[in-house]
């Protein structure tokens, strides 16, 4: 059927179902010179499309693959004929780029003539002056909410060649909230929760600790609904909701759990505080001053605020606390974060969304030399290395403190990832402390060493989590004192600052 339309437009059709080899048809169909070029759209592991497509090109073809397909060339076949292979991405120029597809930035035409956005006008210019006429393959038109028919359809023994959806016509995207099960009237002196973000940290991390020291999650937000509904579903979550707006307003809802991207933190912390929630936000709690400047005037000392700094709720950081507390002498801490490569395209390296590495990342251990330190962050020094990808994502850090205590926090991202990934040391009077990736502490001191080794990784997110609902069951005292919060988002961005 789809080769006889090919056919109505010109094309020579060669159904391959009936064995037919269609190097012969096409050579000649071409004076024996073979075509100029081949587009591969197939779509199999076989090797068969790309070493026929060798066979039927002229000398000096070329061959553009869009599908997928064995690639085992034979380099004979390239080699005599020196055909060029590309493989190229789907709608041109542009396609995967965060920076044009998700903020808009666009090539200079002058040395991009076609991109994507450039590709689709064309396309769409020609098809409103019937230059390209689609009706031929339209098979079946459905409006959207009979989704579940078309897709009955495609998958019956008799598809569609095409379906064309129809979508009504309106200038705002309704914001909706699906209710997936009945839930009981909640008692407002507990914790109940709204989780705004549901990417890989909040489905492999955030829920599942919360489930596990028994939370009340009531909903799941995300800004398109997908992926909030499925993982509502998968772990027996009352209700999805693209209308996060809607939560800070809501009666049953006192607790707001806040794991999107880095550049909303501050917006919806404010928001969440000025509504009288208690907030839990992953790092960092903002990436700029301006953001941090909205929740000093939100916050009000009535709700419980607290940052995703789990380091210092691991068990083995706790225990180096309690040792470190006996003797109020300073202490030199020494932290070694092989970070690992992140490619400079990711979102959290972007300025603007993630607020780059030591902004998003490195406060993390900021925020650990505080809490080990135990006293107050007096001066910050901070030198990049150039030269080897972002300026803010090798770093070495010095923190000065009240009491005497100095930090030194080597940040990079250019170590073997067969190294240790974290490695804390704390001198203090006579004593070694130090914890290797969250599961060993070596103490050491002038009769020897002794080591506690734990069975698994542990980085303190069970603890704070079990921590953060029982201190708004019980209306205890915050986690982190609220001006340690603060201090630490502005050593951070005071850091940051200090590499330009």
């Amino acid at each position: 059927e789809r080769v006889k339309i090919a056919e109505q437009f010109g094309a020579i059709g060669i159904q391959l179902e009936k064995n037919i080899n269609p190097i012969p048809t096409i050579m000649s169909s071409t004076d024996n010179v073979g075509v100029d070029g081949v587009i591969i759209t197939a779509a199999t592991s076989s090797n068969t499309p790309i070493e026929q497509s060798a066979k039927m090109c002229r000398k000096r073809g070329r061959i553009v693959l869009t599908g997928v397909v064995g690639l085992n060339i034979d380099r004979n076949l390239f080699y005599e004929k020196e055909l060029s292979f590309q493989v190229s991405c789907s709608y041109g120029p542009g396609r995967y780029d965060q920076q044009y597809e998700k903020q808009g930035i666009d090539y200079p035409i002058a040395f991009v003539r076609w991109t994507q956005k450039r590709n689709f006008q064309a396309c769409l210019n020609l098809m409103a002056e019937n230059k390209i006429n689609c009706s031929q393959f339209l098979s079946e038109q459905f409006d959207i909410s009979d989704i579940k028919t078309v897709y009955e359809k495609i998958n019956s023994d008799s598809p569609p060649l095409t379906v064309l959806l129809n979508y009504p016509n309106r200038k705002n995207i309704e914001k909706k909230t699906i209710h997936l099960k009945e839930v009981k009237p909640q008692d407002n002196n507990k914790c109940n929760i709204a989780i705004v973000g549901v990417g890989n940290y909040s489905s492999s991390m955030i829920i599942p600790n919360l489930q596990k020291c028994g939370a009340n999650i009531l909903s799941l937000a995300s800004q398109n609904g997908l992926s909030s509904t499925l993982l509502a579903k998968k772990l027996s979550i009352a209700e999805s909701t693209t209308d996060i707006d809607s939560l800070f307003s809501r009666t049953d809802i006192n607790t707001l759990i806040i794991a999107t991207q880095h550049s909303s933190h501050a917006d919806l912390v404010a928001k969440g505080l000025a509504s009288n929630k208690n907030i839990f936000v992953e790092k960092p709690i903002a990436i700029n001053s301006e953001g941090l400047e909205k929740i000093k005037k939100a916050y009000n000392n009535q709700n419980q605020l607290l940052v995703g700094f789990n380091r210092r709720f691991a068990p083995l950081s706790i225990k180096v606390k309690e040792q470190l507390l006996v003797n109020e002498s300073p202490r030199f801490i020494q932290m070694n974060i092989n970070a690992g490569f992140v490619p400079s395209e990711h979102w959290t390296q972007d300025p603007s969304l993630g607020g780059g590495r030591l902004i998003g990342e490195a406060c993390h251990f900021i925020d650990l030399a505080r809490f080990f330190a135990h006293a107050k962050i007096t001066s910050v020094n901070c030198k990049g290395m150039k030269g080897s990808g972002q300026i803010d994502e090798n770093v070495v850090i010095t923190l000065q403190f009240a009491n005497g205590s100095i930090a030194s926090i080597n940040y990079y991202a250019n170590g073997a990832k067969s190294h240790a990934k974290e490695s804390i040391q704390i001198s203090q009077s006579g004593k070694i402390y130090h914890i290797k990736n969250f599961k060993e502490l070596t103490t050491y001191n002038q009769q020897g060493s002794k080591k506690v080794s734990l069975k698994k990784v542990d980085k303190g997110q069970t603890n704070m989590f079990a921590g953060f609902v029982k201190s708004i069951d019980n209306k205890s005292e915050p986690l982190i004192p609220y001006n340690e919060i603060i201090e630490v988002a502005e050593i951070s961005l005071k850091a940051k600052k200090l590499l330009n």
